[in-house]
């Protein structure tokens, strides 16, 4: 039960984006308004992880399965793609190394904020120095 209420939670936030998306006419997808909707409330601790957690793991872990449609789609209609491949081979690889980069560099400023957020750690004693000894 605790699942569906989590993709409750997700289906809301994806068709609040949709609703958002054809109302206000933005080239942005429902989703990915959806999305940014989701960042929001979660940076912003209206939505905590346990609310949506269970579910969103799930989906991590069928994603392979979701993309076998599009994948026989694509086979099916080779026939018409076929005199176009060098441009969706050239766009494909192009894309993946942009997300590679944008992916990269994310994670390297996420882990710049935690290492500047984390808390100093104490200077371990000189050698020599025993500690709680104090100096008088």
């Amino acid at each position: 039960m605790k699942q569906v209420l989590q993709f409750g939670v997700l289906c809301a936030l994806y068709y609040v984006g949709d609703l958002v998306s054809r109302l206000t006419r933005l080239p942005i997808p429902g989703s990915v308004i959806g999305l940014l909707l989701l960042l929001i409330l979660l940076r912003t601790r209206v939505l905590r992880e346990r609310h949506v957690g269970d579910a969103a793991d799930f989906l991590v872990k069928i994603m392979p399965v979701l993309f076998l449609p599009i994948t026989a789609g694509l086979l099916a209609s080779y026939g018409l793609i076929s005199s176009h491949i060098a441009g969706f081979l050239t766009v494909t690889l192009v894309s993946t190394v942009a997300v590679f980069a944008a992916t990269g560099l994310a994670a390297q400023g996420v882990i710049r904020h935690e290492r500047r957020r984390a808390p100093v750690p104490a200077t371990p004693p000189s050698v020599g120095e025993e500690v709680g000894e104090d100096e008088s």
